[in-house]
């Protein structure tokens, strides 16, 4: 009885991995410094509000997004019929 792949040609067994040699990964590349010329960026000065309600100035309605949002009307007889 022969087997499936007795008649096709390629590789024997215990030959080189068709993927290639395997290359070990590289060293982790190490972060950059800051210029010492440079002011540091400064960041968060203290805990972050979870609601912009409580930010100052978020109701003035001469800001962008104080407008309401605009829904169409639905048109007479429902929706997708004209």
């Amino acid at each position: 009885m022969q087997t499936i792949d007795s008649g096709r040609p390629g590789p024997a067994h215990g030959t080189s991995d068709p993927t290639g040699p395997k290359i070990p990964p590289g060293p982790d590349p190490q972060p950059v410094p800051p210029d010492p010329g440079e002011p540091p960026v400064p960041g968060p000065t203290g805990p972050r509000s979870p609601y912009p309600v409580n930010d100052p100035g978020i109701a003035d309605p001469t800001k962008p997004g104080a407008e309401p949002d605009y829904v169409p009307p639905v048109p007479p007889g429902g929706p997708g019929q004209m």
